[in-house]
């Protein structure tokens, strides 16, 4: 099949929108392990389901855009592997708000751990993970097709 890379779409984003977008995201699920509740997770489940299912503007990347602006050296990227990855967080937040309602706090402050360090790989190292985990979901989803 090939190499397989990221997921390519017709957007661009830039690295520091990017970053800060990822800051914003490690700061709330932070508090969330401090102050354990159900409306942080649910806020970033919705922000990120704007960001990686409508990619529409989410609040986070509304301000991520307003702070880059005055910043310089920011690179232009593909937007695909960031709305991948915006979908892979709808999905940890989703699981962490549903851990929040159901009680069950191991498994909150497991995920929102995650989450805090996939989106500080990003912020702090520039590290996309949702890149690193397409290729292996490309795979098994094709595999899983050509089944059918």
């Amino acid at each position: 099949m090939g190499n397989v890379g990221c997921p390519i779409s017709l957007k661009i984003t830039d690295t520091c929108v990017a970053r800060i977008n990822a800051a914003a995201a490690v700061l709330i699920a932070v508090i969330s392990l401090f102050w354990p509740n159900w409306f942080l997770p649910l806020l970033l489940a919705g922000d990120f389901f704007l960001l990686g299912f409508l990619e529409m503007k989410s609040p986070r990347s509304v301000g991520a855009k307003k702070i880059a602006a005055v910043l310089k050296n920011c690179r232009k990227v593909n937007a695909g592997p960031k709305l991948f990855a915006a979908k892979i967080g709808f999905w940890v937040s989703l699981v962490i708000f549903i851990c929040a309602v159901a009680n069950w706090n191991t498994a909150y402050f497991i995920f929102a751990t995650i989450l805090t360090i996939a989106a500080g790989a990003e912020a702090i190292f520039e590290f996309c993970l949702g890149c690193k985990i397409f290729p292996i979901w490309h795979r098994i989803t094709s595999k899983l097709k050509a089944k059918k």
